[in-house]
């Protein structure tokens, strides 16, 4: 990959997508083109469980994060 590669992590609030960490500008604006157009591989990821490209990306819903106590 040219360049310096970048990640970010997003987690769904009530619906609504948020970047809670990247590694620099560029992720976070992929995310928020991702989030405005409601579409894109992280949005795709987070919506359905489902990651396109392989097993890079695991969505786990957690619904009451204050209670969990295995981690």
């Amino acid at each position: 990959m040219p360049g310096e590669p970048e990640a970010s992590i997003l987690i769904m609030v009530k619906d609504r997508p948020t970047t809670v960490v990247s590694t620099g500008d560029l992720a976070t604006r992929l995310d928020e083109v991702q989030f405005s157009k409601r579409h894109g591989p992280c949005m795709h990821a987070a919506t359905t469980g489902d990651w396109p490209g392989g097993s890079v990306a695991v969505a786990v819903p957690v619904p009451r994060l204050h209670r969990v106590t295995g981690w």
